[in-house]
């Protein structure tokens, strides 16, 4: 359990350093944030994570939905 608290928090912080150094979009930060919870709150079953993330594709194709043009 320690190793794995170890690995997850390695990951995180070395997520977050690329991602600032990279780029500064929230949407790039998210998603290696939120998968331990997400795969917490499903028992570990990766049929939740990628129901989740199919979830926020197509919410995303929804939110943009209303987008006429790009000036």
């Amino acid at each position: 359990m320690i190793g794995y608290g170890f690995l997850v928090s390695l990951v995180l912080s070395i997520t977050t350093i690329l991602t600032s150094v990279m780029s500064s979009t929230l949407a790039d930060a998210l998603p290696p944030a939120d998968t331990p919870f997400i795969l917490l709150l499903g028992g570990g079953s990766y049929s939740t994570l990628f129901a989740a993330g199919g979830a926020v594709a197509i919410l995303g194709g929804l939110a943009i939905l209303p987008v006429r043009r790009v000036r």
